[in-house]
């Protein structure tokens, strides 16, 4: 499958031989009223598809960095707000900017917060998909002097 001109270049390339496959130490799975809609804006903000059928789409941000749109069964209703209290985080220090990142959030629509300098020395922009579940991109922020 081949990745979307827009993709993080953090992500590797995607490559149909093992070398792509890995053992992951960790995941995010998020039910998804439509995954197709939800993996076109999550590859609008630089996730590279990795596999689809049609119960899940994998998405890779970067190695080690991978998530799983995972279609809500028919028939089920998820009751209250996706996500609640979880931030899924990503590192956007490539060259991908968070700036870009939060203007392509916004021409599709989405809520974007920032980017802002946090005190903790990062800049980060926060963005909610289509579902409603909150995702952060983070660069370096300046240094302060101590």
């Amino acid at each position: 499958m081949s990745s979307s001109p827009t993709r993080n270049t953090l992500a590797p390339e995607i490559m149909s031989s093992d070398d792509a496959r890995y053992l992951m130490p960790a995941y995010v799975k998020l039910l998804v009223a439509d995954a197709e809609r939800s993996a076109s804006f999550y590859g609008l903000l630089g996730f590279a598809r990795v596999h689809q059928d049609p119960v899940f789409v994998h998405l890779r941000w970067a190695r080690y960095a991978d998530v799983f749109l995972v279609a809500t069964p028919p028939g089920v209703a998820l009751a209250g707000p996706r996500g609640l209290g979880v931030i899924v985080c990503f590192s956007a220090a490539g060259d991908l900017g968070i700036e870009t990142i939060a203007a392509r959030a916004a021409a599709a629509g989405a809520a974007v917060d920032g980017p802002r300098d946090q005190p903790w020395h990062t800049r980060e922009v926060l963005v909610t998909d289509p579902d409603g579940y909150r995702l952060c991109f983070v660069e370096p922020g300046p240094l302060v002097p101590v």
